[in-house]
Order: C-alpha cells, then structure tokens, then sequence
C-alpha cells in the first residue's frame, strides 16, 4: 500500500476551489462505494456536511489521506460519471505540469 504522493496532496490542496466548483456528487457516489474509496459510514459521515461545496472539501480531504491506487480510482470514477474533463484539465494535468514523467496532456 503506497500511500498518497505529496505532488498529489498538493494538486488537490493548490486546486481545491476549482475541483469544490466543479465536482458533481450526485452520481459519483455508488463509484466511489464500488472502488473501495469510500465506506457506507465514510458516505454517511461526508453526506451529514450541510452543502455539496462542504461535502465535496470533506471527500477530497478523505481522498488525501488514501493511497495512490485510490487517486487512480477516484479518476475513474470520475471519469465513469462523465466527469472527465475535472481528471484531464485539473487532477492530471496539474501532475503533468509539475513531472517530466508520464503520459501525453489530452486537451481540446
């Protein structure tokens, strides 16, 4: 288990407003169960926060303390939810931007 790199903890605190602005819960929920990235009392815990921007703070919070398969996940999920673009304009690209590692940069 290799737990959450600090070139990612820094692309979700550096972009945090823009992914509270843009992350949509509503679908994303039985994704994240079904990775393993949240638990029914993780679910219940973050759902208790009074507004989707808390809500989505306290999950990305949650995804900093998880491990770099689970970063991975959360893309996908995101991804299955037709919430791509969040992965390739922000979650990626701000990886690629700071590494001279890894794939190409997809933007339109």
């Amino acid at each position: 288990m290799v737990l959450l790199s600090e070139q990612r903890k820094q692309i979700l605190t550096k972009n945090r407003d823009k992914l509270i602005e843009c992350i949509q819960l509503h679908g994303l929920w039985s994704h994240l169960r079904s990775h393993g990235i949240v638990t029914e009392k993780d679910e219940a815990s973050i759902r208790s926060n009074t507004n989707s921007f808390e809500q989505i703070g306290e999950l990305l919070d949650h995804l900093a303390k998880r491990t770099e398969s689970d970063f991975e996940a959360f893309c996908e999920c995101l991804e299955k939810d037709n919430q791509g673009h969040i992965v390739t304009e922000i979650l990626r690209y701000s990886a690629q931007s700071h590494s001279n590692k890894g794939g190409k940069i997809y933007q339109d």
